[in-house]
């Protein structure tokens, strides 16, 4: 459905009434060619969400838009809904695919930030009104002070390996250490789930457009894990890529680190 949807905003961007007479939708500025919009409007009249009288098209509300893709419509306080509506910036909608997965990444990093500074709270280390009322960015600076300077183990994480590393290295000692995701990021499979994708080629080429479009930073992390006299083609022979060498010492590579310029 999404691009059925995508489709259905840049109309909306061209005309917010809906209504397009008869002999302009050949002339729709949108970056589709003249067969490509004919079979995105049949799209849409076959979906029910455009209706076609004598005079011409008429795209439908957008409540029918939201019911038809299963939102509860509700009444609740002064609107109906209890689905979250995004308000961004004509400016901003030039690329609507990538905008909504914007919106989405940064709404999940938002949330995993609230998450842990609840969580902050709740330990004995940390008190104060004050700190209930700071806004998310100064709670991202705060979280991210604290991880650097190790005061606090940020438990989380997105990179679904909260067990970083099992195995013996070459004097036979067993290495089985429990190692927490510093950083609040999202990873490749993380990014696939909140985004609905099945592929994680297809999540890391929407985020390398979302980096190219200076809507998010990716910056690569790693973890230090233990000294070792193994090479690194020994390493990755038996545990793959996952890991690098620096001189003895072993790093797990992490996912990168997502973080949204945006906000």
């Amino acid at each position: 459905m999404l691009n059925d949807v995508v489709f259905y905003y840049q109309l909306k961007m061209i005309n917010e009434q809906g209504f397009f007479a008869k002999g302009s939708i050949s002339t729709l500025d949108v970056p589709y060619s003249k067969p490509s919009i004919w079979r995105k409007i049949k799209r849409l009249v076959q979906l029910d969400l455009i209706k076609v009288n004598k005079n011409g098209y008429q795209l439908k509300k957008y409540d029918t838009l939201f019911q038809f893709l299963g939102y509860n419509l509700t009444k609740e306080n002064n609107r109906k809904g209890t689905f979250k509506i995004h308000r961004v910036p004509f400016t901003q909608c030039t690329d609507l695919k990538h905008l909504f997965a914007f919106l989405d990444i940064r709404d999940n990093l938002n949330k995993q930030t609230k998450t842990a500074y609840r969580r902050l709270l709740q330990s004995n280390q940390y008190t104060g009104q004050n700190l209930y009322c700071t806004s998310l960015s100064e709670k991202k600076q705060l979280l991210s002070n604290i991880v650097k300077n190790n005061t606090v183990q940020m438990i989380n994480s997105n990179d679904h390996n909260k067990q970083l590393c099992d195995f013996r290295d070459a004097f036979g000692k067993q290495v089985k250490d429990k190692y927490c995701n510093p950083d609040i990021t999202l990873s490749l499979k993380g990014v696939c789930s909140i985004l609905g994708l099945t592929s994680c080629s297809s999540a890391y080429a929407i985020v390398k457009q979302l980096v190219k479009q200076k809507r998010v930073l990716s910056s690569r992390r790693k973890v230090f894990i233990t000294t070792t006299s193994l090479t690194y083609k020994e390493i990755v022979a038996k545990y793959g890529y996952k890991y690098s060498l620096q001189g003895s010492m072993l790093f797990r590579n992490l996912s990168n680190k997502l973080v949204c310029i945006e906000n």
